[in-house]
C-alpha cells in the first residue's frame, strides 16, 4: 500500500502490457480451477474484458463486483478474501 503511488511505474506497466501481446490462445489451455474477479466499474480494464477472460478459460468462475473499480479499497478486503478463500477450498462434496 505504501508503494502504491509511483508514476514512473505506470508508464513501465503500460509498455509491458503492449509488449506482451495477445494471450487469448494460451488462456484456453488453463486446466486448473480459475477464479476471475472483476469490477463492473473498472475504468482501466472494462468489465467486458473480465467476461472475455472467463469465457476463454475452461470451467472458470467469474465473480463480478458492482462498484469495484481498478483499485482495492479497504471496504472490499473482507469480501474479496472470502471469495478467494472459498475458491481455494475447492468444490464442496
Amino acid at each position: 500500500m505504501e508503494r502504491g503511488y509511483h508514476p514512473p511505474g505506470v508508464a513501465r506497466q503500460l509498455v509491458a502490457i503492449v509488449a506482451d501481446g495477445d494471450r487469448s490462445q494460451r488462456l484456453r489451455h488453463i486446466s486448473c480451477p480459475t477464479l476471475v474477479i472483476h469490477g463492473r466499474a473498472d475504468p482501466l480494464v472494462p468489465y467486458a474484458c473480465g467476461v472475455d477472460t472467463a469465457v476463454k478459460i475452461p470451467n472458470s468462475r467469474l465473480v463480478p463486483i458492482d462498484g469495484f473499480g481498478h483499485d482495492f479499497p479497504a471496504q472490499l478486503f473482507e469480501r474479496l478474501a472470502g471469495i478467494i478463500a472459498q475458491h481455494a477450498q475447492g468444490p464442496k462434496s
